[in-house]
């Protein structure tokens, strides 16, 4: 089985990330190869990746977390998987600005925080109140974190501007907004 996950681009070069059996493959693309180059495998194997701003980050089968150093646009297979030993998540997301969040086996929402481009990988997680509502995915967006609950339900959280020039935007004061669903 083989399942497109990310894709990340920065100014001269994309990168598209793909499972088969938990492998993780990238190719790289830009203006004067549309098409691509040739897939490489990185190392690792992962359920579920997602690169943003800062790096890529990936829950393996177990719910182990990962992130991967040095992803750039000179260097799209990056560094190497550095364990984030503090928690088990069953999926997570990484947003453009540098926000990383996920979900917990229990249905909980997590997010990074002390996120900085000296630090990309952060120094915290923090819980987002989404009112007992068990969750199954997240996605991030510039200014919002966009929840799915279990019931199909589908909730943002909108992000504030950090005042550190260099960290991401801060989820201090997320508040959970249940979408209206759209009549059929």
């Amino acid at each position: 089985m083989s399942s497109v996950l990310v894709a990340r681009q920065s100014r001269r070069i994309s990168s598209l990330f793909t499972r088969t059996n938990y492998q993780v493959w990238i190719i790289s693309f830009d203006s004067g190869t549309p098409m691509g180059t040739i897939w490489r495998e990185v190392p690792g194997r992962l359920k579920y990746i997602s690169c943003g701003g800062y790096g890529c980050w990936g829950a393996n089968r177990l719910n182990h977390v990962y992130f991967r150093t040095d992803v750039k646009a000179s260097n799209p297979l990056g560094g190497k998987w550095v364990r984030i030993k503090d928690i088990e998540l069953t999926q997570i997301e990484a947003g453009p600005g540098g926000i990383a969040a996920g979900v917990r086996p229990d249905g909980t929402v997590m997010v990074r925080t002390g996120v900085t481009r000296d630090l990309p990988y952060g120094d915290a997680w923090k819980e987002l109140d989404t009112f007992n509502t068990p969750v199954k995915h997240v996605s991030i967006s510039l200014d919002k974190i966009y929840i799915l609950s279990n019931l199909g339900d589908i909730y943002e959280s909108l992000l504030e501007k950090s005042p550190n020039e260099k960290a991401p935007a801060e989820t201090s004061k997320c508040v959970c907004v249940k979408k209206q669903r759209e009549k059929e």
